[in-house]
């Protein structure tokens, strides 16, 4: 039950410049100015190609593997797992930016969710 908003398809990554996507699958749904349909479709064809399996790096995870990326440029996720399972993961965040200063608008959508 995330809260709707508006945010661009594409962003600058802010310490290289770099254009990166910012739509992902679980959260955009719409394109605004498009029409349902079309916005859509639009997504499903960033989609097809952001989630094709020559563009995905999949991980076979072994005890003491550490795995580092940019959390801004490279989208990740998991594969379904079995919840009696053991997992650990830590999560360390480098950097001077905050998410506020990463997602335009963030402070206002976070208030509103407290609501």
């Amino acid at each position: 039950n995330s809260p709707r908003c508006e945010r661009p398809i594409f962003g600058i990554h802010p310490r290289t410049g770099t254009e990166v996507i910012t739509a992902n699958e679980l959260h955009s749904d719409s394109i605004v100015g498009m029409s349902t349909i079309e916005g859509r479709a639009l997504l499903r064809d960033l989609f097809d190609v952001m989630y094709d399996a020559s563009n995905v790096v999949e991980h076979q995870w072994v005890v003491g593997d550490l795995l580092l990326w940019d959390n801004i440029s490279l989208q990740h996720g998991r594969p379904a797992f079995d919840l009696a399972e053991s997992r650990t993961l830590q999560r360390v965040t480098l950097g001077e930016y905050t998410p506020a200063e990463l997602v335009e608008g963030l402070d206002e959508l976070l208030k509103g969710s407290a609501d």
